[in-house]
């Protein structure tokens, strides 16, 4: 009787390690096929930005107009390598 348990047991573990091995060869192959975006990634500078009297607001030595009625309102900027956006009421 003992000998069928013993059968029983180490089948049971062989398959369970069968099933851990294979578990571990299809994470290993997902982890090393890198997930990238399909665009690249852009990183961007976010500020908060003042409109003057002349419609334009100041980032890094620039002028950058903006409309006539925000003059004197607080608008957020969004720089990056290639744009500057500017953003109201967020």
């Amino acid at each position: 009787m003992s000998t069928d348990f013993e059968a029983w047991q180490k089948t049971s573990i062989e398959i369970w390690l069968g099933t851990l091995v294979r578990l571990w060869k299809i994470i290993r192959a997902s982890s090393s096929q890198e997930m990238r975006p399909d665009v690249p990634v852009q990183i961007a500078t976010w500020t908060r930005v003042k409109v003057h009297g002349n419609c334009h607001v100041q980032f890094e030595k620039a002028y950058y107009s903006a409309p006539f009625r925000l003059v004197h309102q607080e608008l957020f900027l969004k720089a990056t390598d290639t744009s500057v956006k500017r953003y109201y009421d967020l």
